[in-house]
């Protein structure tokens, strides 16, 4: 969850370095931070090493990995999205089992360095990961505030010189006044002076200016201004973010404590899994072929997603609650995925790592605040429903917001057709 936090800076190093670069990056440190992890014996070596090198290893890979399909994928966008999206799925229901056996074989140790192994493979993978060649080359136009420092010094004297000159007759040599020739040289230092204190005050405001730039679009808080629709995106992540931290923590324990055995407990979330990947294999045929907008499909998933955790809450039988998680599946596979293709949807495509850090950032940061705040709740009231009723209340928020966004857009796009069909009626 640390490392999604730095999902901005990340975006703001995607786009300046590409794609490779930074996933390059990324699994080095990954696989230098899990080799490290066998030798070390200390809680707070454990934290840095884990939660922050680790971390933030898997975040440059994560999400710097992303902006590159659309670079690929115009019309096929939404598919290819889902098809990438389906190996976290396979990842969540293959390596905990993995994990458990590496364990038993080669222990600890051995289970770190064999992960390390692993983890270097996305350094091929960042090698494969070719950036798209752009077509059209940017003209090299110079703005005006570029000038050379040459020619605006040489334009500040020729106007002060014709000053001077049209006071000319006022200045005289022998009567002990200052001549002209010397006026003239001596106005050229003070003006030499003047304008290297202009010129260092400027640098100073320049400097103090690109500082401020930077960090603006570092953290992807110029991604509001520029896109005041993305708005609402980020607050129906931010609800979907909240619930998909409870229910992944609390399926399993609210089937434990009603009574159900640990093993068709964990049976549950093979189905959640087995529903993602389906979700994510078959929503982008239907984006694609322009059966349902995305912002639609999103909505619609989202208010699949909080009533299927709703029902999950209230059943007390175990076949109802499979199906339940089913529908928890399959929604958590398409919406995802959805966000991405939303974003896309919103930006232009230089801005889309920027816009992806900023969104996956702020599912993190609230997602870990709430839960925070269930997990207290749960200690105080011992009961289990209470975390999973704060994830239906966060979820469907986010449904209600993403419909609102969806009758937001239908709203403009009908009132330009109007407008654009009375021009027609006009020109005519």
């Amino acid at each position: 969850m640390i490392s999604l936090n730095f999902a901005p800076v990340v975006g703001y190093l995607t786009s300046i370095y590409g794609t490779r670069k930074v996933v390059a990056v990324g699994a080095i440190i990954m696989m230098f931070a899990s080799a490290a992890l066998p030798f070390i014996d200390s809680l707070v070596l454990l934290f840095l090493t884990f939660s922050i090198l680790f971390g933030s290893g898997t975040s440059l890979v994560y999400i710097s990995s992303m902006p590159i399909i659309a670079d690929y994928f115009t019309d096929r966008y939404a598919l290819a999205n889902g098809i990438t999206w389906v190996g976290g799925g396979l990842g969540t229901m293959t390596f905990p089992p993995l994990v458990e056996t590496l364990i038993q074989v080669y222990g600890w140790h051995g289970t770190f360095l064999i992960l390390s192994g692993l983890c270097a493979n996305n350094f091929v993978c960042a090698m494969i990961m070719k950036p798209v060649a752009k077509m059209a080359k940017k003209q090299d136009k110079e703005p005006p505030e570029m000038q050379s420092d040459t020619d605006a010094l040489q334009e500040y004297k020729s106007e002060s010189k014709e000053s001077i000159n049209s006071h000319s007759n006022r200045v005289h040599g022998p009567d002990g006044y200052t001549s002209v020739q010397e006026t003239e040289k001596s106005t050229d230092d003070v003006i030499d002076a003047e304008h290297q204190g202009d010129r260092r005050a400027r640098s100073n405001k320049k400097t103090r200016s690109n500082i401020f730039s930077v960090i603006y679009r570092m953290w992807g808080l110029y991604i509001f201004p520029k896109y005041p629709r993305i708005t609402l995106l980020v607050a129906c992540m931010i609800g979907f973010g909240v619930a998909m931290v409870m229910y992944l923590m609390w399926i399993i324990v609210r089937a434990v404590n009603i009574g159900i055995p640990r093993m068709q407990a964990a049976a549950l979330m093979t189905a959640f899994g087995v529903s993602s990947v389906i979700g994510r294999l078959s929503h982008g045929w239907f984006v694609d072929l322009k059966l349902i907008s995305p912002m639609a499909l999103l909505a619609s998933m989202l208010m699949l997603n909080a009533i299927s955790i709703l029902i999950y809450n209230l059943v007390m039988s175990y076949v109802i609650m499979v199906i339940a998680c089913v529908g928890i599946g399959l929604s958590h596979g398409v919406c995802l995925p959805m966000f991405i293709v939303c974003t896309r949807e919103m930006v232009h495509l230089e801005d889309l790592p920027g816009a992806i850090g900023l969104i996956f950032s702020m599912n993190t940061i609230f997602g870990g605040l709430v839960l925070t705040f269930a997990g207290k709740l749960y200690d105080d009231t011992g009961d289990s429903r209470m975390p999973l009723f704060v994830a239906v209340m966060f979820c469907g928020s986010a449904a209600v917001i993403g419909t609102m966004a969806v009758c937001v857009n239908r709203y403009r796009s009908r009132r330009q057709l109007d407008t654009s069909g009375r021009d027609g009626e006009h020109s005519e």
